[in-house]
């Protein structure tokens, strides 16, 4: 006996002569059918399938999921045997599409994605946080020395800056940390006795944000490899998050259109465009993947637009459940390497573009006639 499970039912054969010889149906309705495609999807086995294995004595089934339920059992594919449709067995397919789009639903709800929005938040409050307590730290410290700001970015720098009390500690530290640096900067020192008790704080502060950033940085990537595995294959889980983030949610973000996902994180300068006129913004967040800002600069709206339909892909196919980011990434890289390959076009003068609003029949394509607004006037006194 060979045991068959389809959306409908499940069908016991005789193997010597394919025939039904029993057939255990679902109920005609869309949830029931629903819970039960649930089961199969995450490798359960269904009741009617423990009826029918307890009633017949089966020797051969058409899935792996079924050999628990009969380890002697073989396996041979279902293509070997024909067994009656759904219409035969008075199941319309109207039925299966109701169920399908119930299960999809059922997905798409369970989707968590409030902790994504939460990280992605508290690291652009860190990120906020930290230019400003730098910028602090710089302009604290032109005051008395004259220290480029572009060193400030060094972590040993502002390590050295936050473990010591003075200006000469600091040099000390320094001389040990980069010579070079430290010969350039200390003739500078007007007085190396002179206190670092405020700014050493600020930057000890500073060490600690960015200690919470790398924290922070690590939980997104394990939340983005539970719920969106899609996206953070193709497009990293930082941008991943944000774009979840500026979408406000992974749902939104599967509803977008890929010229959207394009242009998410530049909203100021996009409605700038439709108030002002002139060019509309290329890319938003996803400028700051690197094969995007690092590109030429005329190529970097052709890869941003390819990037967003790929990461349009990718985000629908996690919100319901299916699987192949990875396919959709190599594709991606391949796209991108043909328009790096490219020659560059020819430039073109930028048109002097008027706001989408202005450009439609009812604009006002020039100065009133003011003959045919005296005729006017004329009609309306007769």
């Amino acid at each position: 006996m060979l045991m068959i499970t389809t959306w409908y039912g499940t069908f016991v054969l005789d193997e010597d002569t394919p025939s039904v010889k029993a057939f255990l149906g679902v109920e005609k309705d869309a949830a029931a059918i629903t819970a039960d495609l649930a089961v199969i999807a995450s490798g359960g086995i269904l009741p009617r399938e423990r009826e029918a294995a307890s009633a017949n004595e089966i020797t051969l089934v058409a899935e792996e999921r079924l050999k628990p339920l009969v380890p002697a059992a073989g396996f041979m594919a279902p293509a070997s045997f024909d067994i009656p449709g759904p219409l035969e067995m008075g199941y319309p397919t109207e039925l299966l599409m109701k169920a399908t789009l119930l299960l999809a639903e059922g997905k798409a709800i369970g989707v968590d994605d409030q902790k994504v929005l939460s990280l992605v938040g508290a690291l652009t409050d860190i990120d906020t946080s930290s230019n400003l307590l730098m910028e602090r730290i710089a302009e604290w410290l032109s005051k008395t020395w004259e220290a480029p700001a572009s060193h400030l970015s060094d972590g040993g720098v502002m390590a050295s800056l936050s473990g010591s009390g003075t200006f000469g500690e600091f040099l000390a530290a320094l001389k040990e940390l980069n010579a070079d640096l430290f010969q350039s900067l200390s003739e500078a020192c007007p007085d190396p006795e002179g206190s670092l008790e405020g700014i050493g704080s600020l930057a000890s502060s500073l060490l600690e944000l960015d200690s919470a950033r790398e924290r922070i940085e690590g939980l997104i990537d394990d939340e983005m490899g539970s719920i969106a595995p899609n996206l953070k294959a193709v497009v990293g889980p930082i941008i991943g998050a944000r774009l979840i983030h500026s979408a406000a949610g992974l749902k939104r973000l599967a509803m977008l259109p890929a010229s959207t996902v394009q242009v998410l994180g530049a909203e100021k300068a996009f409605f700038r465009f439709l108030k002002e006129g002139g060019r509309p913004p290329k890319h938003g967040i996803l400028f700051q993947h690197p094969s995007v800002h690092s590109a030429r600069k005329d190529l970097r709206g052709r890869i941003a637009r390819t990037m967003a339909a790929a990461a349009a892909r990718a985000v629908k196919l996690d919100l319901y459940g299916g699987s192949g980011g990875e396919d959709i990434r190599n594709e991606l890289d391949a796209k991108i390497r043909r328009i790096l390959d490219s020659p560059p076009r020819k430039s073109k003068a930028p048109s002097p573009r008027q706001p989408p609003f202005r450009e439609g029949w009812w604009a006002r394509k020039g100065p009133p006639n003011r003959k045919a607004a005296q005729r006017d006037r004329g009609r309306k006194r007769r």
